[in-house]
Order: C-alpha cells, then structure tokens, then sequence
C-alpha cells in the first residue's frame, strides 16, 4: 500500500467525525453549552486517531 494511500485512508475516516464535531461544537459553543477549549481539543484527538490509523495500516501490510 502507497504512502499516498495510506493518507487518503486515514484521512477518511476522521473526515466524517470532524465535519460533524465542528458544526455541533461550534454551535454549541456559541450558545455556552460547552467551552471553546473543546475544539482544539477534538481536533487533536482526530489528528492523534487519524495518525495511528495511518501507522495501522502500514504495518498492516508490510
């Protein structure tokens, strides 16, 4: 598997979680229902569960 590869997959599948997670989080925000720290906060973790994803499928197959 490319490394080009690797990436689009990995990318896919926080893509769906982040779109959401910023339109109810931003919104949520807005109205006071939770704090503006929790945004970076999602962020991270998807960057963090995107790049295991990623080092996931290169052991996967190689």
């Amino acid at each position: 598997m490319t490394r080009r590869l690797r990436i689009g997959i990995s990318a896919s599948t926080a893509l769906p979680t982040l779109v959401t997670a910023l339109v109810l989080l931003t919104a949520m925000a807005v109205g006071g229902a939770v704090p503006w720290t929790v945004l970076p906060a999602v962020l991270l973790a998807l960057a963090v569960r995107a790049f295991v994803t990623f080092i996931r499928l290169g052991r996967a197959m190689g």
